[in-house]
């Protein structure tokens, strides 16, 4: 899991039964529970919309926390991405007075200082994310450290981050892409990327998911994703 250092702020999931995973759709909600098991469901809609609704926190079912929203077909922004600017555009729509929480939150063993927010996050693998190999295989996936608070989101209509890529970024156990015993495998990584998207989290890590609780929903809109030039 991820540390946290470093970070800039921006100033009820209703499945009908069980639903059915649908991986390497281009764009992919990953939503997980107990287990922290990451499961991937299409997050594109009508009209090629991406986008995805917020789960509320009930332990008892099987997905109630949102993981990440990635990519994996999507090869304008995989490959080689040194040299580029990463740039992401959400927004976030509710209705009612859900409250945004993050992985650790209620049960009081995550308690770092970042609201729940996202931020944006590589791997060399295209492989479905797992906390566990994102430890043990640590500079697989790398994690920018600017992130954008999904309370703050829900304020104005949309909101855009963009991440250089020589911008501070941090692996699976915190070490930075400017330490020199890290700086090799951070270029090996941005110059080969198979999966990329926004990872949801809060506290003092990065990989622990967001729901919501409380009465009302709340929906996540990407409006854009892309690199530059």
């Amino acid at each position: 899991m991820k540390l946290i250092s470093l970070f800039c702020l921006l100033g009820q999931l209703a499945f009908a039964g069980k639903p059915t995973p649908t991986p390497l759709a281009p764009w992919n909600i990953y939503y997980f529970g107990v287990g922290y098991h990451y499961t991937p469901f299409s997050a594109v809609g009508p009209g090629g919309v991406v986008s995805f609704s917020f789960p509320h926190y009930d332990t008892s079912q099987p997905y109630y926390m949102a993981g990440c929203l990635s990519t994996t077909t999507d090869t304008a922004v995989l490959g080689d991405l040194r040299n580029k600017d990463i740039i992401v555009t959400g927004a976030v729509t509710t209705s009612g007075t859900p409250n945004f929480v993050f992985g650790g939150e209620v049960t009081g063993w995550n308690t770092g200082p970042n609201p729940p927010s996202y931020r944006v996050f590589i791997s060399t693998s295209s492989a479905n994310f797992t906390i566990n190999n994102s430890t043990k295989t640590e500079s697989v996936t790398w994690w920018a450290q600017g992130s954008v608070s999904l309370d703050a989101l829900t304020g104005v209509p949309s909101y855009t981050l963009t991440v250089p890529a020589d911008s501070l970024w941090s692996n699976g156990l915190g070490h930075y892409s400017t330490d020199p015993a890290y700086a090799a495998a951070f270029q090996y990584a941005l110059s080969h990327v198979k999966q990329a998207g926004i990872m949801f989290a809060g506290g003092s890590f990065y990989d622990v998911g967001v729901s919501i609780m409380g009465p009302g929903e709340a929906t996540f809109t990407l409006l854009d994703f892309r690199v530059y030039p």
